[in-house]
């Protein structure tokens, strides 16, 4: 009898530890981004989710922490430097102070248009860029586009260049940004998305220079009626791994997470394109803003400055990027 329940005993905690080695062998990575649920970074993010545990058949299992539960868009990347996050889906100008080069990508008028943009996602020239911070711990795995910005007003629409001299404008706070709008004459403000809300709502300011998803998870219609077809910068955004984890993982998974990386950002983009064309416009004019097309020449010659003050703040090896991109 006590051999029979000596037995029994053993194969208990036999399975046990069968068990508890299992669970010890999946490997579970946290993923944090500071959007909604029901935004485009959890879109990537989930897309990303769904291929890798696949392929994986369960191996890797993915976690994702939204609303910025576990940091903002600048302290991501620092947690992704010590490794207290695993990955991260973030905008490119969240890592412009980890390398100057990201920067480049928010040039106006740099990407002539979708086919474009396609173009260099395509290239080596992707892979190469996305890890020009490598040496700073942080692994560039993939980009998405999220689509093009465009200039909102209240008042009335923006039908020419010359309305941006002394117009009132948010931007968001980033250098090359808030550069683009001085050249055009913009009287321009670099502040966070809660603040310009505010501002509109008091009649501080003009209008925005904003992506038209941002237009509707934040209800901007309210506030402003009019959308200008300036198109002048493409967004872009990209999932990241932290170097310590990244250097920890087996090339196997490295790899496999590369892979799924990538392809989650290229149905990113097709999905951010197919929403600025066909779903976001016609969401947005059912609010009641209205869409005008405008004359982007004099906005591009106006450019051709910001190109020359960015070479001259970044250098030439930054300057070299713009130039490979331009010929892409």
């Amino acid at each position: 009898m006590k051999a029979r329940v000596l037995i029994t005993l053993c194969l208990a905690l036999g399975l046990v530890f069968s068990v508890s080695a299992a669970a010890q062998a999946k490997l579970q990575l946290k993923l944090a981004h500071f959007h909604p649920a029901a935004g485009v970074y959890n879109y990537q993010a989930e897309v990303f989710k769904k291929l890798i545990e696949e392929r994986s058949k369960g191996e890797i299992e993915i976690v994702i922490y939204t609303d910025g539960v576990l940091g903002d868009e600048r302290s991501l990347p620092e947690a992704l430097q010590f490794g207290t996050i695993d990955l991260a889906v973030n905008t490119l100008a969240a890592f412009a102070n980890y390398s100057a080069d990201f920067g480049g990508l928010d040039l106006p008028y740099l990407f002539k248009d979708w086919d474009h943009i396609y173009r260099f996602l395509k290239s080596p020239l992707h892979t190469e860029f996305v890890n020009v911070a490598q040496n700073r711990g942080i692994i560039g795995l993939g980009l998405f586009c999220r689509g093009y910005r465009f200039v909102t007003s209240g008042k009335a629409p923006v039908t020419s260049f010359d309305q941006m001299k002394g117009f009132k404008l948010r931007t968001t706070q980033s250098p090359i940004y808030v550069k683009v709008f001085e050249f055009w004459k913009a009287n321009v403000s670099a502040m966070s998305f809660a603040d310009a809300f505010t501002a509109l709502q008091q009649g501080a300011l003009d209008g925005l220079e904003i992506n038209l998803q941002a237009l509707v998870d934040h209800p901007v219609y309210e506030v402003q009626k009019y959308v200008a077809n300036t198109r002048h910068i493409a967004c872009w955004a990209g999932l990241w791994a932290s170097g310590p984890k990244w250097n920890a993982w087996s090339p196997e998974v490295r790899k496999l997470i590369q892979d799924c990386a990538m392809e989650s950002a290229m149905i990113t983009t097709e999905f951010c394109k197919k929403q600025e064309e066909e779903v976001l416009v016609k969401f947005l004019e059912g609010k009641g803003m209205k869409f005008n097309d405008i004359d982007t020449k004099p906005f591009q010659d106006a450019a051709v400055p910001v190109y020359d003050w960015y070479k001259k703040t970044y250098g030439d090896k930054s300057f070299n990027w713009i130039e490979k991109f331009r010929a892409l």
